[in-house]
């Protein structure tokens, strides 16, 4: 129940932010101008225009998860009143449909480019296409469990689906097995997109299970400051 009224409330404190119809109009642009997407009759796993969309999608997500933290940490009034016990799971619900709202203009420029066939495409790598999403939450929800501002806790989520990946891909000396399980966007980067292994699956799925249980057991944060009007 809690979930059925947290998720909408943030949606619709999402879209009626000011940053958000530039954001959309960006990431249409950007999709346009530097893949330079034309339209084709069809798609495979390597085509570049496959490639630059699912790229995308993953910044779209992550900028979603942090207007969601955004939200969320400048909602702790509203949040105080929820019950605790059923907060985690809209807070969850909450930003993964953030996450997929953000997504939404990045699909539109290639499926206006690339019609049908990236649009198949796309279906059939939606588990992991999902995968990333639910793995980008989960790591929203983990860093919204520290006691910090949400300027604090967006820093702390880039850090965590860009830095860290980065940083094992360049010291860790087993590079592939720690992406897999570390990294959420590494499946929608790949070349070709979409080609996770079983292995590489079941270790994502792991992570993002034992980042979704983590976040589940840590405290909520005490409101920073009284309920306002």
């Amino acid at each position: 129940m809690t979930a059925l009224l947290l998720a909408p409330w943030v949606l619709r404190r999402a879209l009626g932010h000011p940053i958000f119809p530039p954001l959309a109009l960006a990431l249409i642009g950007l999709v346009f101008l530097m893949g330079e997407l034309t339209p084709l009759g069809t798609v495979s796993q390597g085509d570049p225009q496959l490639r630059l969309v699912c790229a995308w999608l993953f910044p779209a997500g992550c900028l979603g998860v942090a207007l969601g933290l955004s939200i969320l940490g400048e909602g702790e009034g509203f949040l105080a009143l929820l019950p605790p016990g059923g907060r985690w799971g809209g807070e969850l619900v909450a930003l993964v449909s953030l996450a997929l709202l953000l997504q939404l203009p990045v699909l539109a420029a290639g499926l206006l480019s690339g019609g049908a066939a990236i649009a198949l495409r796309l279906a059939a790598g939606g588990a992991e296409w999902g995968l990333s999403v639910l793995h980008t939450a989960a790591l929203g929800l983990l860093v919204l469990r520290l006691p910090a501002t949400p300027l604090v806790r967006t820093l702390g989520l880039l850090a965590l689906v860009w830095l860290l990946p980065a940083a094992l891909h360049v010291w860790a000396p087993r590079p592939l097995a720690l992406e897999w399980s570390l990294d959420p966007g590494h499946h929608l980067r790949g070349t070709p997109p979409f080609a996770m292994t079983p292995k590489a699956a079941l270790l994502a799925m792991a992570s993002t299970v034992g980042l979704l249980g983590l976040s589940r057991l840590l405290p909520t944060p005490a409101p920073a400051r009284p309920i306002g009007p």
